[in-house]
């Protein structure tokens, strides 16, 4: 099943109070569940669009698995908030996946299928939530990214094209957190008494 494109669950035609942006690329803002989703009408049949799978290492402890639902939520937001205020339509982002590296479920395979098959996405940025440029990053996920594109490419009939952006690396925002939690630990003599 196609589902709109929209960033979120499939568009459900019924109850959605819709407000049209007198833009030259119509936008329609669907508000459902308290979130602000939009809807792209596909005016250019020619024009491409984006999904991204944000990539973590993946483990056996469910709780650690399901902290990436948080980031990818997260991220969500934070492109409607650049949406609203832009009304940017450079970036065509019409999915947010998350994905494991390894261990568990989705795989990244799994990801840029649904990106594909489910919203429509021609072109994925894969951008691993990994701090540095070790092995994982040079050899593993890009191994991992182009096998997905292939078995993707074959299965849509598409020219689905995959990417792999930066890790975190060294950055200031980075960084702050760094210090938030240090700040955070240091406050509370009770919580840092527990890791001595």
């Amino acid at each position: 099943m196609m589902r709109n494109a929209c960033l979120g669950a499939p568009v459900n035609k019924s109850g959605l109070q819709r407000r049209v942006c007198p833009k030259q690329h119509a936008f329609s803002y669907i508000k459902t569940h308290g979130y602000r989703k939009r809807q792209h009408h596909i005016l250019n049949a020619t024009r491409r669009t984006t999904g991204v799978v944000v990539v973590d290492h993946g483990s056996k402890r469910a709780l650690a698995n399901d902290m990436l639902d948080g980031v990818v939520d997260l991220y969500k937001t934070l492109i409607e908030e650049d949406m609203m205020e832009e009304g940017s339509t450079e970036r065509d982002i019409v999915a947010v996946q998350k994905a494991h590296m390894e261990i568990a479920r989705p795989s990244i395979l799994d990801a840029v299928r649904v990106c594909v098959q489910e919203y429509g996405a021609q072109d994925i940025v894969v951008a691993p939530y990994f701090l540095s440029k070790g092995r994982h990053i040079q050899e593993d996920i890009p191994y991992l990214v182009k096998e997905a594109e292939a078995i993707v490419r074959e299965e849509s009939g598409l020219e689905v094209a995959c990417v792999v952006a930066e890790p975190l690396g060294v950055d200031r925002d980075v960084v702050e957190v760094v210090k938030r939690r240090v700040d955070s630990c240091l406050d509370n003599k009770t919580d840092y008494q527990k890791l001595l």
